[in-house]
């Protein structure tokens, strides 16, 4: 009769202590997700933003900037 009191203690803290270990991963999980979805969403909106910066422009403008940087200077 002890010995399977004793047996049944042990599994419950075998049983504890495994979903102490599952939970600690979910959690550790959960918070690299989040960190990860913040930083796309951060990148994202980077990218956004600069677009819609870049759309302001007229495309003449935006024409004449790329062309510009690409010319060889004349050297006197």
């Amino acid at each position: 009769m002890e010995s399977t009191t004793v047996e049944t203690t042990l599994l419950l803290e075998e049983s504890t202590k495994t979903q102490k270990k599952i939970h600690k991963a979910e959690v550790d999980y959960a918070e690299t997700n989040k960190y990860w979805e913040d930083l796309i969403k951060k990148e994202t909106q980077k990218r956004t933003k600069s677009r819609r910066v870049q759309s302001r422009k007229s495309p003449m403008k935006r024409l004449n900037n790329k062309t510009h940087d690409n010319k060889p200077t004349k050297k006197k």
